[in-house]
C-alpha cells in the first residue's frame, strides 16, 4: 500500500505543470531548435512568464540542450528562464523527441549584405558578413518588419538564413522554394518575381535580441578584462567633419569637399542609400585607388544622376564609395555625401569585412 501512495505521489509530480518566468526576451519557437518559425513572443520588460509542461532537448545553448514546452503550445530554452530550484527532466513528463521542422528557399545575393541577429539595422555586430553573388539557404520570411531601423529603401522585408540571423530584401535579387533550392536555382532570369509560396512567416520576432543573451557569462578575470575593454555596442559620436549640404548647382560646380582626418574615419554599419552625382561627369573605375580615376573605367555618371553606394573603404585619406553598379566613386563626388548623415555614417560597414560565401 505504500509503495502505491508513493507511486501515485511521484506520478503527480511528474505530471505537474510548472510555473516560470524569464530573464531575457525570447521567443517561443514551434520546435525546439533556433531555427524553427516563432510562435510567441515573451517579453522581459513585461515580466512575461508560462507554464511549463514538458521538456525535450534540441539547440544547444551555452552548453545546455534543454527545450521546454509551454502552455502556448511552443517551446523556450532552459536558459533564458529564471532558475528553477528542482530538475526539469525529473519533474516534467517527457515531451518525446521533436522533429526540427522549417521550410526552406533559396535567395541569391546581388549585394554585399549583413545578416544580423534580428531583422533591423541594430549596433550588434553583425553574425555574417555576405559576400555578393552567392546563394543563401532561407528558412522564413518576415514580410512587414515595422521595428527600429529595419526599413531600406522604402522596404521593410528580412528573410532569416540557416546561419540564424536575416538579411534585408533589397540585397537579394531573387528567392526561390524548396525545389528551386534543388536545382540549384538554374533560371538566369533576374526578372522573374519572388516565389515565397514554400517559406513560412518567421512569426513574431523580438525587438531587443543581443548575441550577449546567449553566451555565457565571464568567469574568470580575464575574461571580465576583455568585457571591459570590449567595443561598445551603440558606436560613438562621429569624428569626421560634417558639413551642411549645399542646393545643387550648374553642371560646372563641384560637390562640397570636407577635410578629413584618416585615423578618425569611421565607415560602420552599412545600409544602402541613394544618392546623386555633384559633378559634371564621375568616372566609376573597377578599383578603389582615389587618384586614379582615369584607368580601369566601367561607366561614366553624369550630373545628378542617381547611385546608391553598397560599402566604403579609405584610400589615400578619401573615402571610397563602392556602388551597386560594382564599381568606385569618391564620397566627395556625391552631392548626398556619407559624412553628411550621421544615421548613414554609424550604419556603414568597409567592404572589406564582407567575406562569408557559405551559410
Amino acid at each position: 500500500m505504500f509503495s502505491y501512495v508513493v507511486g501515485l505521489l511521484l506520478m503527480r509530480a511528474v505530471i505537474a505543470v510548472i510555473p516560470n518566468n524569464i530573464t531575457v526576451g525570447t521567443e517561443c519557437k514551434s520546435c525546439p531548435y533556433n531555427l524553427c518559425k516563432n510562435v510567441k513572443i515573451y517579453e522581459w520588460e513585461h515580466a512575461s512568464s508560462m507554464n511549463l509542461t514538458c521538456w525535450t532537448e534540441g539547440t544547444e545553448i551555452v552548453g545546455d540542450t534543454t527545450w521546454l514546452k509551454t502552455n502556448d503550445n511552443c517551446y523556450v530554452t532552459q536558459y533564458d528562464l529564471q532558475e528553477y530550484p528542482g530538475d526539469y527532466t525529473s519533474d516534467l513528463p517527457y515531451c518525446g523527441y521533436v522533429e526540427p521542422q522549417w521550410t526552406l528557399g533559396m535567395g541569391h545575393l546581388r549585394y554585399y549584405s549583413e545578416c544580423y541577429i534580428a531583422p533591423s539595422l541594430s549596433d550588434w555586430l553583425p553574425t555574417k558578413f555576405y559576400k555578393y553573388g552567392i546563394d543563401l539557404d532561407l528558412t522564413c520570411v518576415a514580410p512587414n518588419v515595422n521595428q527600429t531601423m529595419s526599413t531600406i529603401l522604402g522596404k521593410t522585408k528580412w528573410y532569416k538564413t540557416t546561419s540564424n540571423c536575416y538579411v534585408h530584401e533589397t540585397t537579394l535579387d531573387r528567392v526561390r522554394g524548396k525545389e528551386a533550392a534543388i536545382e540549384k536555382m538554374s533560371s538566369t532570369n533576374e526578372n522573374t518575381a519572388p516565389d515565397e509560396r514554400e517559406l513560412d512567416d518567421c512569426g513574431p520576432i523580438y525587438a531587443y535580441l543581443a548575441p550577449s543573451d546567449h553566451q555565457p557569462e565571464p568567469t574568470t578575470s580575464a575574461d571580465l578584462l576583455l568585457s571591459a575593454t570590449a567595443p561598445a555596442t551603440t558606436p560613438p559620436p562621429s569624428l569626421l567633419a560634417v558639413t551642411t549640404a549645399v542646393a545643387p548647382s550648374p553642371p560646372s560646380s563641384n560637390a562640397t569637399s570636407v577635410q578629413i582626418n584618416p585615423r578618425s574615419l569611421k565607415l560602420h554599419r552599412r545600409l544602402l542609400w541613394k544618392s546623386t552625382i555633384g559633378e559634371e561627369y564621375v568616372n566609376c573605375t573597377s578599383h578603389s585607388n582615389a587618384t586614379d580615376r582615369v584607368h580601369g573605367i566601367k561607366r561614366v555618371y553624369e550630373f545628378n544622376q542617381t547611385v546608391t553606394p553598397q560599402c566604403g573603404t579609405v584610400d589615400q585619406d578619401q573615402i571610397m564609395l563602392f556602388t551597386t553598379d560594382f564599381c568606385w566613386i569618391k564620397d566627395t563626388e556625391l552631392w548626398e555625401q556619407l559624412q553628411h548623415n550621421t544615421f548613414r555614417e554609424n550604419h556603414f560597414w568597409r567592404c572589406e569585412r564582407y567575406t562569408d560565401v557559405v551559410t
